[in-house]
């Protein structure tokens, strides 16, 4: 393959900017810019950071820091230069263009990552976690994700994989040498290795429930009656002021959405028009929009003043959510309480007291939401919790195969007859690691990478 070149810090002024460059040619490609204070690019050792000064020509474009990496023992497997330079926008594009002049050619994005996985230093579950934790958004995110990029996820699938192959062979084996003498491949014994399988496939697609909610976040809708403090508990997750609030009823008339970390979760957080009987007009559309939302929310945070005693439109919005995952939250709990509180606890397996406008109770208000959709030990159990929807998709079709293997196999059939969907089973879950995949697939999962990585 030929040599690359790209920036992989952001393309912004800063103290530092790190230039790649991968391939057989990184290192003649280097010498040829680069002027350590002794030696060459070609005489310095390898891993040891160097100084040296950036030419084009005779004219000093930079002073800069490089390291060399010698195939295989680096990210792409290939010899590679890191140089760190300083992070002018115009000093890393001239960098880049004298690379680019003596032989590199600019990388595509996530081609760093691809070379690695196709030079056998990741696998395609690794590969996808390095860009699962360049965009998590929570720290169990980047957690699960490192966890994944340590390959004890793609161990649980290539010990799924073996297992498969193991048990095919053994029968294709027993079909086509007879001659051989090969002992009968028992059906308890298949059926005992299919099972085995079939759990821990439905194990990995239950676990996508949480992994989707870790990696994509909890669609939470925040309702309730006008002023109760919607917005305003918007805010105080968020951090700062999204929301208009005011003491007046009606404020908000269109929802308003914003993405905001909770301790280890994520919320995507729809804050809607207060819902209540005697509406305007315009007042009457936000919230028929609120009522919709409640369709595709996963979590609903009701939310009630403490302040004033329960009206019909607080018991309207619970009877709205009595089939929806939700949270009673009772705001302005430093005030004298008027709100009967018994209703809400009859009607709500969740409550918490918060005041929005201080920041309290928020803290519990997190630990509530998480205990509701994530359980404590998801990250002891990382190595079998997946958060791919593209593996969650292939898993689901290898459970299928493996589901009519046992049923043929049950039905007394020779194993033979089941071989062919243990055949497709095993092919689904090659595809997951990489160990076979086409190269549409391996093309459309790098695209989404960065220039760089």
């Amino acid at each position: 393959m030929d040599t690359i070149c790209a920036l992989a810090t952001a393309k912004s002024p800063s103290a530092i900017g790190v230039i790649r460059v991968s391939g057989k040619d990184a290192f003649e490609i280097a010498d040829k810019i680069l002027v350590p204070k002794t030696d060459s690019v070609l005489a310095s050792p390898v891993a040891k950071m160097r100084l040296a000064t950036v030419f084009d020509g005779e004219k000093a474009v930079d002073e800069v820091l490089f390291v060399k990496f010698k195939a295989p023992a680096s990210y792409t497997g290939e010899d590679m230069v890191e140089i760190n330079c300083h992070g002018g926008v115009s000093i890393i594009e001239r960098t880049l263009k004298l690379l680019i002049k003596n032989g590199c050619r600019t990388a595509e994005a996530g081609e760093y990552t691809k070379r690695a996985f196709l030079n056998g230093k990741l696998d395609l579950v690794q590969a996808e976690a390095v860009g699962d934790l360049i965009s998590s958004s929570s720290s169990l995110d980047a957690s699960l994700a490192l966890e994944r990029m340590s390959g004890r996820l793609s161990k649980a699938f290539d010990n799924i994989f073996s297992l498969l192959t193991a048990v095919n062979t053994d029968i294709l084996a027993y079909i086509d040498f007879p001659e051989e003498g090969l002992s009968d491949v028992s059906n308890g014994h298949v059926l005992s290795v299919l099972e085995n399988v079939f759990s821990d496939l439905e194990r990995l697609e239950k676990s996508f429930e949480t992994g989707s909610v870790i990696k994509d976040g909890i669609n939470t809708v925040i309702l309730g009656a006008p002023n109760v403090g919607k917005s305003s508990l918007l805010n105080a997750v968020l951090g700062y002021d999204r929301s208009i609030v005011t003491d007046t009823a009606g404020t908000t008339r269109d929802m308003v959405s914003e993405r905001a970390v909770m301790g280890d979760i994520v919320l995507n957080l729809c804050d809607t028009a207060g819902i209540r009987k005697n509406a305007g007009e315009i007042e009457k559309i936000g919230i028929d929009i609120a009522k919709r939302s409640l369709d595709l929310a996963d979590l609903v945070l009701c939310v009630f003043d403490s302040s004033r005693e329960m009206s019909d439109d607080d018991k309207k919005i619970i009877e709205l959510v009595k089939d929806k995952k939700s949270v009673a939250v009772i705001n302005k709990c430093d005030t004298q309480n008027k709100l009967d509180e018994k209703y809400i606890f009859d009607n709500f397996i969740q409550t918490v007291k918060i005041s929005a406008k201080n920041g309290d109770g928020i803290d519990s208000l997190s630990r509530v939401i998480r205990d509701m959709f994530i359980s404590g030990d998801v990250v002891k159990n990382s190595d079998m919790l997946i958060t791919n929807a593209r593996h969650f998709e292939r898993v689901v079709a290898a459970k299928k195969y493996i589901e009519s293997a046992i049923s043929t196999v049950r039905q007394g059939f020779t194993v033979d007859l089941a071989s062919i969907d243990i055949t497709e089973a095993a092919s689904q879950i090659a595809q997951i690691t990489g160990a076979a995949v086409t190269d549409k697939i391996i093309d459309d999962i790098f695209k989404k990478f960065c220039v760089g990585k």
